[in-house]
């Protein structure tokens, strides 16, 4: 037993319950009862360092194995015997492979029929026996022969007895399945379909629009306004001064025959000037001096005493400020932030520093725990002048701890400033419009959820004392030199103007092979239109300039984007050159074509390297075998290989690589690239979730999932393309995933490190690597349709 959870998709009728690192195992046997116990200190999926002790019944196999229960120890009365009825239905599947995982392994979706066949995210056979009861054998393409027991377990999440099967590979590998209630097609997708749910006002840029749902359902989107809400779930608000705009998104859900739809209408506003929505310049009140909300209300000592306490004014940064004396606090208008996309912004003058006193709070889900008398949240953000380690952090839980700390403490009687940004659940912090802090993942309190939000106290702890100036809230996560600009130095308009034009960067466009993102709002929600010198060429539509290549016989053609950049009525515009190349194939930077050697054909980089088991292990052994085109690069799942540095330097890049894994392991890289541990990307056959082959980020914890699992003992051509943070990936020359935000791993960095088969956590890649090809351009489809041509039938 690894890490493990099982997930809930929507349409799921229980919620998903895993643990992660479980360990400090003892075993038991009762001898009375004659059953064997896993007894387990573990920790939780997003519950940060929460603990608890968890007991799993044990089973014997035919062969004398001990396999645990995927389920939690309840006592069951009766023979407790599967019969060939029961076992056939539903199940969420868990690979626990034989990794150290330090993320939880995904449940997927497969089914076992009456006539003994698995079908789903895993495909392959399996075997009850009358003779001896409970026994199940299951046998599954690419991962091998397990033996195992099928027996009745109590469900917790789902509250019911369920079928349940565990077992053990001949390679050590454990495997569980968890049956779900019986369900129909039409059951299923109408179920998906009802789980769906989406504000009636969004003002983020990213909507989730899942397509996977409940028993591996798929789920596609339409929209009758893509130029507001694309499919991918890209928001493109309307500017300042434009009219608000309304979208309705249709989910189909399908499930074998069976096929439902739900619509969702969908009010999008125009942005505000600054993306500002809220201001309190407590120059004597606590108004929004923007005439948003309401004002703000005296409590106690608790966020809960509405009407208590007392506080006072005094000199500011800016005028007045409110005084905290240490015993009150201000209750700000409900639902102050809406969505997941945030900045909080004031100054500070602390009189006292006290841990955990709260500077600015917000939390979700306010309920009074049973026994107790008054009102608490476990979903709530708290920006502290002084943290639990002494320095100023944005802290958040209980669902998910998040320590964002500055790694320094705002200092006493003097006047500093306070920021923190929440981009779709990425932290930043910033002291003095400077950057302190930039990572972690709070999760979207305030989308959905009923927000309650206060200064200087929260639910528990000793209220602050302090002075707090020029609170501004903002709907949009604003950069470090947006915060310095608008509230620490208060550029004029003309200055904020130069600065959003400064700050529109569309990357490397010397040899565009693609299409090109195109914002429609830059910094300080400056409105930015787009027009193109050679609509032909290049036609700019929105969110996008679409790029026609000319043909292979022509040359290159060279033109302009023009950016019109207008904020509070000033305008200024920026040129962009632009290079279109023809839709000859671009030349890569870097080529391994393994021919009984690990040498870049192009000679720009160094030869690779054999590695163990990780990409920094030494040693390992590689051989060759016959490829795509002459030989090609085999691992055999315990080494891998060392690319050179710095093969991938920017965000406007493409991966090209053909596969033939000849057994999957779940997050195996076959491609690997990092700047550090918590900053890569990796190129994974059988992927996180539903298993599918993708591209994933572990940077802002990204995705790019292919939609299917490339198969074991055969040769796919796989393609990743990242343009400027636009993702498109192809599995046989056609298009397998788009979508926008893709995080930029290299582009700062001052070394990255690349591998084969490897990376630093999970079980090396089993299988064969041909024709790695890399380029520092985004490539087209045709001539990624070209290269799929080149060696297709191999």
């Amino acid at each position: 037993m690894g890490g493990f959870n099982f997930v809930s998709h929507p349409g799921d009728p229980a919620p998903e319950y895993g643990y992660l690192s479980p360990g400090h195992n003892s075993a038991y046997y009762d001898e009375q009862t004659g059953q064997h116990f896993l007894i387990t200190h573990t920790r939780f999926p997003n519950r940060g360092e929460e603990h608890a002790i968890r007991v799993h019944e044990l089973f014997i196999t035919a062969d004398d194995w001990l396999v645990a229960s995927p389920q939690r120890y309840a006592p069951l009365e009766g023979e407790n015997l599967i019969g060939a009825d029961d076992v056939v239905g539903d199940y969420k599947f868990v690979n626990h492979g034989k990794d150290i995982n330090r993320q939880a392994k995904p449940s997927v979706a497969i089914s076992l029929t009456e006539d003994g066949q698995i079908t789903g995210a895993h495909t392959g056979t399996y075997t009850l026996y009358g003779d001896q009861p409970n026994r199940i054998t299951l046998e599954l393409d690419g991962l091998g022969r397990f033996e195992g027991v099928a027996r009745w377990q109590w469900d917790a999440a789902a509250e019911r007895v369920t079928p349940v099967f565990t077992a053990l590979g001949s390679d050590g590998a454990s495997i569980w399945g968890v049956q779900q209630p019986p369900l129909g097609p039409y059951d299923v997708v109408e179920a998906v379909v009802d789980a769906l749910d989406y504000p009636e006002t969004f003002t983020g840029t990213q909507l989730h629009l899942p397509t996977t749902g409940a028993r591996g359902a798929q789920i596609s989107w339409t929209s009758d306004n893509p130029d507001v809400i694309q499919v991918d779930g890209r928001v493109l608000r309307p500017n300042v001064g434009e009219a608000d705009a309304l979208v309705t998104l249709t989910a189909t859900a399908t499930f074998g025959d069976a096929e439902d739809a739900k619509s969702f209408h969908i009010a999008v506003p125009a942005r505000q000037p600054f993306n500002r929505v809220a201001q309190f310049d407590f120059d004597g009140d606590l108004t929004d001096t923007l005439g948003n909300l309401e004002d703000g209300t005296v409590t106690g000592a608790r966020i809960y005493d509405v009407g208590a306490g007392s506080i006072s004014y005094g000199t500011g940064q800016n005028g007045q400020a409110l005084v905290l004396e240490g015993s009150s606090g201000v209750r700000l208008p409900d639902n102050l932030i809406t969505n997941y996309e945030y900045t909080v912004s004031f100054w500070i003058n602390p009189t006292a520093h006290t841990a955990f006193a709260p500077a600015f709070f917000g939390a979700v889900d306010e309920h009074i725990p049973e026994g107790e008398s008054v009102p608490s949240s476990d979903r709530w953000i708290s920006f502290l002048p002084e943290g639990w380690d002494g320095n100023t952090m944005l802290w958040s839980g209980s669902e998910t701890w998040v320590d964002a700390t500055a790694g320094e403490r705002i200092p006493r009687d003097t006047w500093s400033h306070m920021a923190v940004s929440v981009d779709n659940g990425r932290v930043s912090v910033f002291l003095n419009g400077i950057e302190k802090y930039s990572g972690g993942q709070v999760p979207d309190f305030f989308t959905e959820g009923e927000g309650r939000f206060a200064l200087g106290v929260n639910y528990w702890d000793t209220p602050l004392q302090a002075l707090i100036d020029e609170l501004k809230v903002y709907d949009a996560a604003l950069t470090a030199e947006e915060v310095l600009a608008l509230d620490v130095e208060n550029w004029p308009v003309e200055d904020l103007l130069d600065s959003a034009v400064n700050l529109l960067n569309l990357g490397d466009l010397s040899s565009v092979r693609s299409d090109i993102p195109l914002p429609s709002t830059g910094a300080y929600a400056a409105a930015i239109e787009w027009t193109s010198s050679d609509p032909s060429t290049l036609l700019v539509k929105p969110g996008r300039a679409v790029v026609t290549q000319p043909p292979a016989s022509a040359s290159d053609i060279d033109l302009t984007l023009t950016a019109r950049v207008t904020l509070n009525g000033e305008t200024r515009t920026q040129d962009f050159n632009v290079r279109v190349r023809s839709s000859g194939a671009p030349e890569p930077v870097a080529a391994f074509s393994f021919e009984a050697d690990l040498r870049d054909s192009t000679g720009n980089f160094a030869d690779g390297s054999p590695t163990g088991e990780r990409l920094d292990d030494s040693g390992g052994v590689i051989s060759f075998a016959p490829g795509v085109a002459g030989s090609a690069l085999e691992l055999d799942g315990h080494s891998g290989v060392r690319l050179p540095d710095d093969l991938l330097t920017d965000a406007t890049y493409t991966i090209s690589v053909w596969l033939k894994p000849t057994r999957h392991s779940q997050h195996a890289s076959a491609f690997f690239g990092e700047v550090n541990l918590d900053s890569w990307i990796s190129v994974v056959p059988h992927g996180p979730g539903d298993g599918n082959t993708m591209l994933w980020s572990g940077t802002a914890w990204y995705d790019g999932d292919a939609g299917r699992q490339i198969p074991v003992g055969t040769w796919t051509h796989f393609v990743a393309v990242n343009n400027n943070g636009e993702l498109t990936l192809y599995l046989n020359g056609e298009e397998a995933f788009r979508g926008s935000g893709f995080p930029d791993v290299f582009t700062l960095s001052e070394s990255s490190r690349f591998g084969l088969g490897v990376n630093y956590w999970d079980d090396p890649y089993h299988g064969l690597i041909d024709e790695l090809r890399i380029y520092d351009v985004p490539a087209s489809a045709a001539d990624i349709e070209q290269w799929y041509q080149e060696y297709a039938g191999h």
